[in-house]
């Protein structure tokens, strides 16, 4: 089994600018009304550990204005 390795290209510097903004969306999505995330961060973990995957559900439920509390709480960052 190989795993990928990360290259200079996958890291810029706006990303942490990108990453700040991307958190302060999922912290406004508190409250919102609970949709198919959670399950479908389970898939994208469930396939070889697809967190990029993940995170890209995470931020397409904030932006159809679901609140994303537990799935982000799978991954491990608490938006207390």
């Amino acid at each position: 089994h190989s795993f990928p390795t990360r290259r200079s290209s996958d890291l810029d510097d706006g990303l942490m600018s990108r990453s700040a903004a991307m958190l302060d969306r999922w912290r406004g999505s508190r409250g919102g009304g609970s949709g198919p995330v959670l399950e479908r961060v389970r898939d994208r973990l469930a396939d070889d550990l697809d967190t990029p995957g993940a995170l890209e559900a995470i931020d397409e439920a904030t932006a159809n204005g679901e609140d994303v509390t537990e799935a982000c709480a799978l991954i491990g960052v608490n938006l207390g």
